[in-house]
């Protein structure tokens, strides 16, 4: 016999950022991406785009040092009142949703 399926009730595999939003599935550790208390959709979105890509992970890094270099000069009382507004002002750029 036969088993007929419909497409709506399937189950999705990956996440669908138009329709969910992915930070319930997927969050970041320092700057490698980790499904979110291990959930296999996260983990599955995450595998399927590549997300620990090594090219990926790199650029990743290497901006959040950047952030953490912003960071650092705009509170610290060392650096111009100038300098520190600059650096805030770009890390509130760089960071906006």
């Amino acid at each position: 016999m036969e088993v007929i399926r419909r497409v709506a009730d399937e189950a999705p595999v990956c996440v669908d950022p138009s329709a969910e939003d992915p930070e319930a599935y997927i969050t970041y550790r320092d700057h490698v991406p980790v499904a979110v208390g291990g959930n296999a959709r996260g983990e599955q979105t995450i595998d399927a785009l590549g997300l620990r890509r090594r090219e990926l992970n790199s650029d990743r890094e290497e901006h959040l040092e950047r952030l953490r270099m912003l960071q650092a000069v705009a509170s610290s009382p060392d650096v111009p009142n100038e300098l520190r507004a600059q650096a805030s002002a770009l890390l509130t750029k760089a960071t906006a949703v």
